[in-house]
């Protein structure tokens, strides 16, 4: 009987370690795979905004007339300045895509855009939530009027395409640029 007693106990004892090992696993794996996915969405929100504050610092470089920005949107912006220093006035614009990003389950989910003299290019596989952007005057005041711009504020929000356990990765990214050829 004292055999069956410690038969008994053993097996409750060894199933009660099995079940902590496989829970353990389990979450070791969820975690991992978060972290992959906050990692990409990091390293693509790095080159993005990248792009972006270079671009920004580059508006009105070379540019004789005073319209560095000439479209002007809460969520649509081009820039004119010689970005890349070759002589030439160069136009470059973001916006925000209209529709729904294909493969998303996210229905805020867009895809970020930008044009530069005729190429357009996606600047990213995640999904954009949120691209604004405010425009200021040289006293820091709020500006719609084109030639009053002299810097602007820049939001945007990153969700990792995929999800795991409806969990999404997300980055948020805000910034004031004072492009220095803007006067």
């Amino acid at each position: 009987m004292n055999s069956m007693m410690d038969y008994i106990g053993s097996m409750i004892t060894g199933s009660g370690v099995f079940l902590m090992m496989l829970s353990y696993y389990l979450n070791v794996g969820a975690t991992a795979i978060s972290q992959v996915f906050s990692t990409t969405t990091q390293e693509d929100m790095t080159s993005i905004t990248e792009i972006l504050e270079h671009d920004f610092r580059k508006a009105g470089y070379g540019v004789a007339d005073s319209v560095a920005f000439p479209i002007a949107d809460t969520n649509r912006i081009a820039m004119r300045g010689d970005f890349d220093n070759n002589g030439t006035i160069d136009t470059v614009q973001y916006w925000l895509g209209d529709t729904q990003m294909p493969g998303s389950s996210n229905p805020l989910a867009r895809i970020l855009y930008r044009k530069t003299n005729g190429t357009t290019v996606k600047l990213t596989t995640n999904a954009i939530t949120l691209f604004k952007v405010w425009y200021y005057n040289a006293s820091g005041a709020t500006t719609t009027v084109i030639k009053n711009i002299q810097f602007a504020r820049v939001a945007l929000n990153m969700e990792c395409k995929l999800s795991y356990d409806n969990q999404t990765a997300g980055q948020y990214w805000e910034r004031v640029i004072k492009p220095q050829n803007v006067r």
